[in-house]
């Protein structure tokens, strides 16, 4: 079964899903395009994009058990799909060096904030920052093996729906290498840097 976390992101593929291609334009992110909408547990999802055979989606914040995902388009509603709720399910998109020992991580599904985020906005460019519940580890592998570290932030990335920031510092004398993430129990693939 596939798995989604709360606040992640889903392109679902099916068929006659919009008239013509559309995309989101602004945030906060619309729960309606080319007069389709897509329901996650009775609520519209945000969109990101929509085409006649696909949609990319924002899974609301919030627990649950299984996701309930409909799509629906003048007045037809698809066959819900039933996809398994998890914690968090990391999967780095982008990492960039800072400031010469520092390390930006840009990932998405690492699940529930603090404060509670909303579904399809981005996360504040103030305190309080949308900071991760679930205890968030960077791993760094390079050439003396790999090192556990605790960064020093993780949580949303401000004004960007579903994606968050990781920012730590490499340890003395790791200049290149590959990074993950693990939140909770969750763990990312590894991404060079």
């Amino acid at each position: 079964m596939i798995n989604s976390a709360p606040g992640g992101l889903l392109k679902l593929r099916g068929r006659n899903l919009a008239p013509r291609y559309a995309a989101a334009e602004a945030v906060p992110l619309p729960r309606e395009m080319a007069g389709t909408m897509v329901v996650v547990n009775g609520l519209a999802a945000p969109l990101f994009e929509i085409g006649e055979d696909f949609v990319v989606i924002q899974v609301p914040y919030a627990r649950a058990d299984q996701w309930i995902i409909t799509a629906r388009r003048g007045g037809t509603e698809s066959r819900p799909l039933v996809l398994a709720s998890v914690e968090a399910l990391p999967e780095i998109v982008e990492v960039r060096r800072s400031g010469g020992d520092g390390l930006e991580i840009f990932a998405t599904g690492l699940g529930m904030t603090d404060p509670p985020a909303l579904s399809g906005a981005g996360g504040s460019a103030e305190e309080p920052y949308h900071r991760t519940i679930l205890p968030v580890r960077v791993l760094i592998s390079g050439e003396q093996g790999e090192v556990e570290i605790e960064p020093a932030y993780a949580g949303l990335q401000p004004w960007i729906p579903a994606r968050y920031l990781v920012q730590a510092k490499l340890p003395a004398g790791v200049s290149v290498g590959q990074v993950r993430i693990k939140v909770g129990e969750a763990l990312s693939a590894p991404v060079a840097f």
